[in-house]
């Protein structure tokens, strides 16, 4: 059986996960929104950078017979085909799908883009594997990883030249017999009974597992990874043995910490009334409550917007007087045009010339006011 490089990546963050999706699929946690917008941000992306290799052609995805999009990648080769979009390979135990292969003489360059802004271990791991399958049929030349650039600025028609960067990787890639040892020890172990392996920091990186569920029930609700700010400590602990509230009650937590625990395990609630007395005495009246919602693109829509960029384009006001009075106002923008001239407009006549602000997440909030002064200097 031939693993599609994205098994392949699964096999090396995790033999067990990669056993479970051959052996136990419906164990498998649906896709979260975030993941198909991924997807979906993706396929976008890999689109326009086709734009760089124009006059290519492409081989049609078809998820019931890939023999087919393997014997017409073969085809296009024969036929002189100097640029091919996704073309597709199934050699070396690898399964290959080649975002854009490009010949360059008697050799071919592979080109894998992607809708991150930087080049990443994983993705490494990633060209190694195709490289090391497209080895055995054709001559390979340079490997590239193509991504988003995030210092571009649109001004105009977008510029796909300048939205991406183009990393040549070739000399940073796995060897053939590293990429060989470890297809070799996927497959023995895919023949085998499931794999028995502990939860770890490989649950989580370079991406969230989708068998969690799977292999965390037994862990404990509240656990020492519901602890504020544990990160991957949490493991360490873990493996200490120290799992429930109960078994940390002695450690050397931080103070938020050690509320945590201590409320939990003397059922009560812990009441700071010294630190909300002191919050509140420096608000003034009337009180803004203010949130803003943003939204990301990789491909950037309108002028003087960068990549993955928090584009503000609605806001939600309370206002509280004094005397008790709460009045609310709002802002939504059009999906058509770029939001933030208006907003800003409004965020200005809306919100009260004295008084207090306040926010849920303060940095946020403060961080898009920031980029609007940039966006719009003449209101900073």
């Amino acid at each position: 059986m031939n693993l599609s490089k994205s098994k392949y990546i699964k096999g090396l963050q995790c033999h067990k996960a990669l056993w479970l999706d051959k052996h136990k699929p419906e164990l498998k946690t649906d896709a979260s929104a975030q993941t198909q917008q991924s997807f979906v941000t993706g396929h976008q992306v890999g689109d326009l950078a086709k734009q760089l290799f124009p006059n290519g052609v492409e081989v049609e995805f078809d998820a019931q017979n890939f023999p087919a999009m393997i014997g017409k990648t073969k085809q296009l080769i024969a036929d002189g085909e100097s640029v091919i979009y996704e073309a597709t390979f199934s050699e070396n135990g690898v399964f290959a799908m080649v975002d854009i292969l490009v010949k360059n003489g008697d050799a071919w360059d592979i080109y894998e883009v992607k809708s991150s802004t930087s080049v990443k271990d994983v993705y490494i791991d990633d060209v190694s594997a195709q490289r090391y399958g497209i080895s055995s049929v054709l001559n390979v030349g340079r490997c590239y990883l193509v991504h988003i650039n995030n210092q571009y600025v649109r001004q105009g028609e977008l510029d796909t030249q300048q939205l991406f960067t183009i990393a040549d990787v070739t000399d940073g890639l796995k060897s053939f017999s590293e990429v060989e040892g470890k297809l070799k020890q996927m497959q023995q172990m895919l023949a085998s009974d499931e794999p028995d392996i502990d939860i770890g920091t490989h649950c989580l990186s370079p991406y969230d597992c989708d068998f969690k569920p799977y292999c965390w029930q037994h862990i404990p609700q509240p656990s020492v990874f519901n602890l504020s700010r544990i990160g991957k400590k949490g493991f360490d602990y873990y493996n200490q043995g120290k799992i429930t509230y109960q078994d940390m009650q002695f450690d050397n937590l931080t103070s938020v910490q050690s509320v945590q625990v201590d409320s939990y395990l003397n059922d009560k609630v812990h009441i700071d009334k010294g630190v909300i007395q002191g919050f509140i005495s420096e608000v003034i009246y009337p009180i803004n409550f203010f949130d803003f919602e943003t939204f990301q693109n990789a491909v950037p829509r309108f002028d003087n917007q960068k990549p993955y960029a928090q584009m503000s384009f609605q806001y939600s006001l309370h206002i509280l007087h004094k005397d008790g009075t709460l009045e609310h106002k709002d802002f939504l923008g059009s999906e058509m045009i770029d939001p933030r001239a208006d907003l800003i407009k409004n965020m200005l006549a809306d919100i009260t010339e004295k008084g207090s602000i306040i926010a849920y997440n303060q940095g946020f909030e403060i961080g898009r006011i920031k980029d609007l002064a940039v966006f719009a200097p003449q209101y900073k």
